[in-house]
């Protein structure tokens, strides 16, 4: 099966979100950020109070609690303007650019412009489905990113991946309810 693709600025940062939220270095980083300042706050709140200065006390666990109530907001902010910044100095001359992926049993070959790769389907790690992308993995840890309102006969690819990852017994994930927390 042959479609013919294009991939934008907000396919790339959709695709960077998803691959971080599914890091385990990631989600460990995320989780101390959240709460190691927290928790010198209420240690210094502690001190307030075995001091016997409630109002030092009581500013520090304010502190605690706005950190906890506002920190994820900034943070999920901050990891999109950083994967934006990344994506327009690393990938800005590959936006809008009209290509072909070929889909066989054997072998993957994209062509764009005058670049042309062929990639053995046995080197697809797993195949996800996000409601805006499909993401076809591969294991030296690049990704195929397809745009599914962009691609005219996205039924059919999806179902011919289905079938391409049964035979090559390899994971198709929906996950259409993914969003960037």
């Amino acid at each position: 099966m042959t479609i013919r693709y294009s991939i934008d600025e907000n396919d790339f940062l959709i695709h960077q979100l998803y691959t971080a939220s599914k890091s385990k270095r990631i989600k460990n980083k995320r989780l101390r950020s959240q709460f190691v300042v927290p928790i010198i706050y209420i240690l210094f709140g502690l001190y307030g109070y075995m001091t016997d200065r409630p109002v030092l006390m009581a500013i520090f666990i304010a502190f605690a609690v706005l950190w906890l109530l506002l920190y994820p907001f900034w943070e999920r902010k901050r990891y999109v303007n950083h994967y934006k910044n990344f994506i327009k100095e690393n990938y800005k001359n590959r936006f809008d650019k009209i290509g072909t992926i070929t889909f066989s049993d054997e072998f993957i070959i994209t062509k764009e412009e005058e670049n042309e790769s062929k990639i053995s389907t046995k080197e697809i790690e797993k195949i996800t489905e996000l409601k805006p992308l499909v993401l076809v993995k591969l294991k030296d840890g690049q990704s195929l990113i397809l745009s599914k309102d962009k691609i005219g006969e996205i039924d059919k690819l999806i179902d011919n991946l289905k079938e391409l990852a049964i035979k090559l017994r390899i994971d198709y994930n929906i996950e259409e309810n993914w969003e960037w927390r």
